[in-house]
């Protein structure tokens, strides 16, 4: 089986990663790893599968300090 490679996150710089169009596990490891709380809501969407990230608050390269919460609206 094919796997996925996850994009390096550099951890402690500060800006927020993008994770918009990822799976909502895969969004959450990576905010996770990079110092990051994550809160999500479903949100019925259908122009994405089921379980995709369609926004982020803050917006991707926003200044974050560690520990800040970034919310997930994830399609359903």
């Amino acid at each position: 089986t094919p796997t996925q490679r996850c994009p390096e996150v550099e951890v402690g710089t500060g800006g927020v990663p993008s994770v918009i169009g990822m799976s909502a596990e895969t969004a959450y490891d990576i905010l996770q790893e990079a110092g990051f709380t994550v809160v999500q809501s479903i949100e019925d969407n259908d122009s994405y599968p089921p379980g995709t990230v369609i926004e982020q608050d803050p917006a991707p390269g926003t200044s974050a300090t560690p520990g800040s919460t970034i919310a997930l609206i994830v399609s359903g």
